[in-house]
C-alpha cells in the first residue's frame, strides 16, 4: 500500500512522547459507523514520528506532531479515493489507554473513541462490497430530522405546484439505506411530504422498511421516491425469493405507467463488486481505478441511468449548466429577459457532487435538465477526480428517463441538508415529481450528444 509522506515539522521530544510510544488500536466512531485504525508512535533516534494505517486508505507517515496541554496532536493529510482529507488527530492519555478525537476536512467530519495498546488484528484492505468505502451505522437508521432543518425547509417551500393534479396522488417515500447512511435522509423524506401537503400535489407515506414493496401494496401509489437509498436496499439477504419478488414488483410498478423520483444516493445503489468476488490488487505503487464497479441489478441500473463512481467531497462549489431553459422542470432556474426570451440565470451550488462512469450513465438514454458545467471548474478541483475519468466530462445533475410506460426523475444533488432549504431547488424537485406522477407534461425525449468540453 502506498505511504503518503507529510512535512517534517515535529516539535515533540522523545521523552515527551513516552506515554504515547508504541503500537495502538484506535476504535473510533462517526455518523458513518465504527472504524478501526492502527497507530504507531516512534520515539527512537531523530524527531518523533507516527504512522496511521487503515483498511480503506493508504498508510500515512506523520511527522507533524505537537504536544499541547499534555495531548499529542498529529496533523496529516490522508487519501480517500483520490480525495485529500486534511486531518487533526488528538490523543489524550487515559491510564494505559488513550482517548482519541479526529477532526477532518476543517471540522466538517468528526470521529472519536478509545485507543488501546497493541496492533489491530488486521489493517489489510478487505474485499469491498462496493466502491464507496465506509458503510453507514449498523442498527436502525436515524429517522428524525432536526427541528431547525425542518423549519428552514418549511420556510423555503414554493407557494404552489406548476400543474393541477389530474386526480388525487399518493407517493411512497423509501428511505432504507443498506450502505452509507446520509444524515439528510430524514429531511429529504419530510421535504417530499411537505411539498405535497403545501401545494396539494400529493399525499405521502414514508417507510424505512423495504418489505412495503409488494405488488399488492404498491397498487395504492402513483410514484415512489428514493431518499438517498444506498446499497442493495430492497433485498432480503435471507431470502432470494423475497428479493426477486420485491425487485419484480418495483420494476413492474414503474414500467406499468407509474413514476419514480430519485435523489442523490438513490444513484448509489446496486453496483460494485459481485458477491464473493475479490478484485485483483493494483500494481505496486499505483492507485486502484475508481470506476463504480459493475451493475448488480442491470435492469434497475439502466432505468436509473447512472450509478456512483466518485464524488467531490462536500463542500465543493460548482457551476450548474441549465441545459434546457424552456423546460417546465427548470422554470425556477430561469427568467424572462426584456425580449421575452426565457434564459438561464447564473447558478452555482455547494454540495457533494457525484460522477458516473461512461458506461453507467449515457446521455442518449436521458433528457438532461441540468449538468455540471465542467469547463468552469478550477483545474485543481478537476484534478482531484481519480482515473478513469470520462473523456467527455459529461456529468448530469438532473434528468428524465422513460421506462416502459413509466416516468423517472433523477436529481443527483441532495447530500447536504442545505439543498432542501433553497426554494429554487425545492421548486425543481416539486416539478420533477409532478412529471413522474404524470401531472406535468414535459419533454422527456433523449438529449443530443454533449458538445466536447474544452480543457483549461
Amino acid at each position: 500500500m502506498v505511504a503518503l509522506l507529510q512535512p517534517a515539522t515535529s516539535s515533540v521530544a522523545p521523552a515527551q512522547a513516552a506515554p504515547f510510544a508504541g503500537d495502538w488500536t484506535l476504535n473510533v466512531t462517526s455518523q458513518m459507523g465504527p472504524t478501526t485504525l492502527g497507530l504507531t508512535v516512534l520515539t527512537g533516534d531523530g524527531p518523533v514520528r507516527a504512522t496511521v494505517t487503515s483498511a480503506s486508505q493508504p498508510t500515512v507517515n506523520v511527522s507533524d506532531l505537537a504536544l499541547v496541554n499534555g495531548n499529542l496532536v498529529l496533523k496529516y493529510t490522508s487519501d480517500y479515493q483520490g480525495q485529500p482529507i486534511p486531518t487533526v488527530m488528538t490523543l489524550t492519555p487515559k491510564g494505559q489507554a488513550l482517548a482519541v478525537s479526529m477532526s477532518m476536512l476543517d471540522g466538517q467530519f468528526e470521529m472519536s473513541g478509545p485507543g488501546t495498546k497493541g496492533k489491530p488484528t488486521s489493517t489489510a484492505r478487505p474485499a469491498p462490497a462496493g466502491p464507496r468505502g465506509p458503510q453507514g451505522p449498523r442498527g436502525p437508521q436515524p429517522q428524525v430530522a432536526r427541528v431547525a432543518d425542518l423549519m428552514q425547509m418549511m420556510a423555503a417551500l414554493p407557494e404552489s405546484a406548476p400543474a393541477v393534479p389530474k386526480m388525487p396522488r399518493r407517493v411512497l417515500v423509501l428511505a432504507k439505506a443498506a450502505g452509507f447512511v446520509h444524515t439528510s435522509i430524514p429531511l429529504a423524506t419530510r421535504t417530499i411530504e411537505a411539498l405535497g401537503q403545501k401545494t396539494g400535489a400529493w399525499t405521502t407515506v414514508i417507510s424505512y422498511d423495504p418489505a412495503v414493496v409488494t405488488t399488492e401494496n404498491l397498487q395504492q401509489y402513483d410514484a415512489i421516491f428514493l431518499a438517498s437509498t444506498t446499497g442493495s436496499y430492497l433485498d432480503d439477504p435471507a431470502s432470494e425469493s423475497v428479493t426477486a419478488s420485491r425487485r419484480k414488483a418495483f420494476m413492474d410498478f414503474v414500467r406499468g405507467g407509474k413514476g419514480l423520483g430519485v435523489i442523490h444516493a438513490g444513484t448509489d445503489s446496486y453496483h460494485g463488486s459481485p458477491p464473493g468476488s475479490i478484485p485483483a490488487p493494483p500494481p505496486a505503487g499505483t492507485r486502484p481505478p475508481v470506476d463504480g464497479g459493475s451493475p448488480l441489478w442491470p435492469e434497475y441500473n439502466l432505468m436509473i441511468n447512472g450509478y456512483f463512481k466518485w464524488h467531490w467531497f462536500y463542500p465543493t462549489q460548482i457551476a450548474v449548466k441549465i441545459e434546457d431553459p424552456n423546460h417546465p422542470i427548470n422554470a425556477a432556474f430561469t427568467s424572462v429577459n426584456a425580449s421575452g426570451v426565457r434564459v438561464a440565470r447564473p447558478f452555482s451550488m455547494v454540495d457533494e457532487v457525484y460522477t458516473f462512469n461512461a458506461t453507467s450513465w449515457v446521455r442518449a438514454r436521458a433528457h438532461v435538465l441540468t449538468s455540471l458545467d465542467y469547463a468552469k471548474m478550477p483545474a485543481e478541483v478537476k484534478a482531484l477526480e481519480p482515473a478513469p475519468q470520462r473523456t467527455d466530462h459529461d456529468y448530469a445533475l438532473s434528468y428524465l428517463v422513460r421506462e416502459g410506460q413509466g416516468r423517472v426523475f433523477v436529481e443527483v444533488l441532495g447530500h447536504d441538508e442545505s439543498i432542501y432549504k433553497q426554494t429554487p431547488m425545492l421548486a425543481h424537485i416539486l416539478a420533477g415529481m409532478q412529471y413522474a406522477l404524470g401531472d406535468l407534461e414535459a419533454d422527456d425525449t433523449p438529449s443530443p450528444a454533449a458538445a466536447p468540453t474544452v480543457q483549461k
